[in-house]
């Protein structure tokens, strides 16, 4: 069983039809937790209110309802910080590598 949470950069792709991003969903099967943290569910919305957008709402609502979302509070700002940290730390050790961006 794996858990991740997804970030605006792969759902923006993934409401763009990158084909990466469907490639990268369909290694998770019914036992994972594919979540999509409320912070990226606001930043995934907030074109959708824009004159002349491209993404609507309800568009943006179907494509991403099969995600469960959860909350974005303090703590979890804390770890995903501190991840990112560990990450950039290791980035900077090894040598370059293009991966899907995600905490």
């Amino acid at each position: 069983m794996a858990t991740i949470c997804l970030d605006n950069n792969f759902v923006s792709d993934y409401l763009a039809s990158a084909e990466y991003t469907r490639t990268f969903l369909s290694g998770f099967g019914p036992d994972d937790d594919v979540l999509l943290p409320t912070i990226v569910w606001f930043e995934a919305l907030t074109p959708a209110f824009r004159t002349g957008e491209g993404r609507t709402l309800s568009r943006v609502r179907s494509a991403l309802s099969g995600f469960q979302t959860v909350d974005f509070d303090y703590d979890a700002a804390e770890e995903a910080a501190t991840i990112r940290g560990e990450l950039r730390g290791l980035k900077e050790k090894a040598p370059p590598f293009r991966a899907v961006s995600y905490l």
